[in-house]
């Protein structure tokens, strides 16, 4: 899926796609170190379950983080490439671009975080307006076709969560 926004509402943007899917498991992608504990610590202050792997980190570190995602102490992951090849997460449902990667072979590993063993996923790019040409061209030359979307708003949020939770009961 994709998701087009301005720059002023990536974070909102990432964040009610978090509620809305109230995932058991979710990886956000971001270009550089610097947004991944920017976005980790905004999240952080909005009262999400979150984590972050980055270059900056130690191996420890790392693996720490995704010690946490698995036994599910956390629920999100914040991370840069790094994250992209080579992880694992079981339960992990939902993949978000907050930036856009370089190349379709980034967006296609990235993405492949999710929906394996079988399982369904989802992956959601958050597109900038000014990125517009960059999706199409992966559109165009990944044989890749996004369905575009808009933010999910208060009142589907709410909407899904009270579904969700006539389910359980």
């Amino acid at each position: 899926h994709a998701i087009k926004t301005s720059s002023g509402n990536i974070e909102y943007a990432i964040m009610n796609i978090l509620r809305y899917n109230d995932s058991k498991t979710s990886l956000v992608f971001c270009g550089t170190r610097a947004n991944v504990n920017h976005l980790t610590s905004r999240l952080n202050n909005r009262g999400f379950s979150v984590v972050s792997i980055s270059g900056e980190l130690s191996q420890k570190e790392r693996l720490n983080a995704l010690s946490s995602i698995k036994s599910g102490r956390s629920n999100i992951c914040v991370a840069t490439d790094v994250a992209s090849r080579g992880i694992d997460l079981p339960n992990l449902d939902l993949v978000v671009h907050a930036d856009l990667p370089k190349t379709k072979e980034s967006l296609v590993h990235r993405s492949g975080r999710t929906g394996r063993a079988g399982k369904k996923g989802i992956s959601i790019a958050i597109i900038h307006t000014r990125e517009m040409g960059r999706i199409r061209e992966i559109e165009r030359k990944g044989s890749i076709s996004f369905n575009k979307q808009t933010i999910p708003n208060g009142l589907e949020i709410c909407k899904t969560r009270l579904l969700t939770l006539i389910d359980k009961v």
